[in-house]
């Protein structure tokens, strides 16, 4: 599999380039009929959970039209939320398949087995990843009704996978509002992305080369732009958000 990453990231082509070709790596390395691999905001029971977008590899019109449906249906996904946030690690991350939320009498009658069966599918497994307060990225993958439950061996290759290549995660220009740089010239907008990244002013001052006074001077005019007094304001203003 690590080879498979490397020659994936070492060809020159854009981020969602990257994540579709890993995505169709992964299904065949698990074994899985069809896959997923989304990123949206919001955590379940608290402010709503909503996907932004989404990369399908294997899926027909009709499947991914089902899936987009029921994953709007609280009815179907609550209780499935619900259970998997009882599974995350420190509050950021999981990987689960279907034995791990569901005993085999409990999914006969899950309201989540509605989605799988929707798809054709009905063994599951996702891996998923906080990437701040509202912001996450998951895959999931399917196998057809009759074929063997997803597994510790599958899990295991899922988890490592999320857990060592970064951009298989929203970066901070793909998490930020379209409109955030509205009347900021191209520095300012870099030293922005700095900042909302967690740099501080001498670091954003070594990564682009300039001198920290410089930077202050950039660093004010971004905080009187947005009205706001501190960094700790900014990062809130946009990247915690349901």
């Amino acid at each position: 599999m690590l080879q498979s990453v490397a020659s994936i990231s070492d060809r020159s082509t854009s981020v969602d380039e990257r994540r579709s070709e890993l995505l169709a790596t992964l299904v065949k390395l698990i074994a899985a009929d069809i896959g997923y691999w989304s990123w949206g905001n919001g955590v379940p029971g608290r402010d709503g959970v909503v996907a932004v977008a989404m990369i399908d590899y294997g899926f027909s019109a009709d499947q991914k039209a089902n899936l987009i449906s029921y994953a709007l249906n609280e009815e179907y996904m609550s209780d499935w939320q619900q259970r998997c946030m009882q599974h995350f690690e420190g509050g950021t991350r999981a990987t689960l398949c279907r034995r791990d939320l569901y005993s085999d009498r409990e999914w006969k009658s899950a309201p989540f087995r509605q989605v799988s069966s929707s798809l054709g599918m009905d063994s599951w497994i996702l891996s998923i990843r906080y990437h701040n307060a509202h912001a996450w990225s998951n895959l999931n993958f399917y196998r057809v009704h009759g074929a063997l439950e997803f597994g510790a061996r599958e899990c295991a290759l899922l988890d490592v996978t999320m857990a060592s290549i970064p951009w298989l995660h929203p970066h901070t220009q793909e998490i930020l509002p379209k409109n955030i740089f509205a009347g900021l010239s191209p520095r300012k907008r870099s030293v922005l992305l700095l900042l909302l990244d967690g740099q501080s002013r001498k670091q954003v001052a070594h990564s682009l080369g300039l001198r920290e006074a410089t930077v202050s001077d950039y660093i004010k005019t971004i905080y009187r732009h947005f009205d706001v007094h501190s960094q700790s304001e900014l990062a809130a203003k946009f990247l915690r958000r349901g």
